[in-house]
């Protein structure tokens, strides 16, 4: 659910505990076989495809600097070769209805009142990006008034510490003038940029974040995400943009298959809207991979009830293509949220989740656990879910 979504994300990294940094196993790598080599080397190429365009459409300069924009400037810090990644407008987010209902429940009224110990405000932070490169790399960039303070990051360590049974994951550590952050296994490392912004990363793309803050070096919007990124409405509460491996495509419904990359974003200044577009492999097959889709669609439809989503918002879902895109859409005004949201709380507590996900985890001040792991342009056409076309 969306509400879970931008909780997680933001208990998960405001409070420091991001799970990055883990590499891909061997195993895993081993598994793949002979032809792994060469989809590797094929997705290199259609990257480097990308980056080419990227860079012709804007200089290097430029590029580095992604956008004047007060939110995608961080994407500045994120280097070329992420694949994915999501963006929360925080000072969007708690002006929300939805998080006015959320702010005193479960995780995030831990995490609110974590902040408050450590004399830091939601309301003051600005936004939140996480980024993810090959083999799990990952990076976070978290801006909010105060977030970068040597006494503060103290602060908020003293408290994890207190409430992990003194079994701290990171220590705070300042040289040379430069407060970093280093976690005890060595996996991740925080850089703090200024009072405002503190970027962690995992080691395996520390190099590369560092050389990004130091001036030096390509962020994402000169790799092979950044067309993708152009695509997302990066103006509402939270955005995401990501490419599709072509060996997670192979794992993917036929109907899905065919997807090469995917971006979309949330709104919730008012009720919620969501919208996504995913760029088909084939230019010209949009509307075949839209009719394939729909199909997908209606023979899932009947299990919405089952999870507590009426009929009468399953109808809303809005089918379309963009160019070589297939769009999907839906828009729920502030009423229908909040029967939805009653909904789903009565249907978590009567069989308990409810119960056990506010209690289970950490004491008071940690979040249970970390995230694992956010409209296009052009004209196209559109077609409702109940005609499928």
């Amino acid at each position: 659910m969306i509400s879970r979504f931008c909780t997680a994300l933001l208990c998960s990294a405001l409070l420091f505990a991001p799970a990055c940094g883990k590499d891909e196993p061997k195993e895993e790598s081993a598994k793949a076989g002979p032809d792994a080599g060469e989809r590797k080397v094929r997705r290199q190429t259609d990257r480097s495809k990308f980056a080419e365009t990227a860079v012709e459409e804007k200089s290097k300069e430029t590029a580095n600097e992604a956008t004047t924009g007060d939110s995608l400037k961080w994407l500045k810090y994120l280097p070329s070769d992420a694949e994915a990644l999501a963006q929360v407008s925080i000072k969007s987010l708690v002006k929300s209805k939805l998080w006015a209902a959320l702010r005193e429940t479960g995780d995030a009224k831990k995490m609110v009142e974590a902040l408050k110990q450590c004399n830091l405000e939601i309301e003051s932070f600005d936004s939140l990006t996480l980024g993810k490169g090959p083999q799990e790399r990952a990076a976070v960039v978290i801006v909010g008034e105060g977030v970068g303070k040597a006494d503060t990051l103290q602060c908020v360590h003293a408290q994890l510490k207190e409430n992990t049974a003194g079994e701290s994951k990171w220590s705070v550590e300042v040289k040379g003038g430069e407060t970093v952050i280093v976690r005890d296994d060595g996996e991740v490392r925080g850089h703090v940029v200024a009072d405002n912004t503190l970027v962690l990363a995992s080691k395996d793309w520390d190099k590369e974040v560092a050389n990004l803050i130091k001036g030096t070096g390509e962020s994402v919007m000169a790799g092979g995400l950044a067309k993708v990124i152009r695509r997302a409405d990066t103006g509402r509460t939270t955005w995401f943009a990501a490419e599709i491996p072509e060996e997670m495509r192979e794992q993917l419904p036929p109907q899905l298959a065919q997807l090469v990359d995917v971006a979309g974003a949330i709104d919730l200044s008012k009720g919620v809207t969501f919208a996504l577009t995913g760029r088909v492999s084939t230019p010209g097959q949009a509307e075949s991979a839209k009719a394939q889709l729909v199909t997908l669609y209606e023979q899932y439809k009947p299990l919405a009830p089952m999870f507590g989503v009426p009929e009468a918002i399953v109808n809303k879902l809005v089918f379309g293509t963009q160019q070589d895109a297939v769009s999907i859409s839906l828009s729920l005004t502030e009423e229908e949220l909040r029967r939805l949201t009653e909904q789903g709380q009565a249907m978590l507590a009567e069989s308990g989740v409810a119960s056990a996900t506010t209690d289970a985890g950490a004491a008071p001040g940690v979040p249970a656990g970390p995230v694992g792991a956010a409209a296009g342009q052009g004209g196209g056409k559109s077609g409702g879910s109940k005609s499928g076309g």
